[in-house]
């Protein structure tokens, strides 16, 4: 695996720990929002807002 690659690997990762992070974040903020199945559908729906709403570099 060449440098790129692995770089492309971290970031890749890097992008699911922060995405994981935001939404168990938001899980916290609005506990009332998870269901009895343990999901979390307006969370999701947030979370998809607020993407389209910042732009990350």
């Amino acid at each position: 695996m060449n440098q790129i690659q692995k770089h492309q690997n971290l970031n890749k990762h890097l992008d699911l720990v922060a995405e994981l992070y935001l939404r168990e974040l938001i899980r916290k903020e609005y506990p009332d929002w998870v269901d009895f199945n343990d999901e979390c559908e307006k969370c999701d729906q947030y979370y998809d807002s607020l993407l389209n709403t910042v732009e990350i570099k």
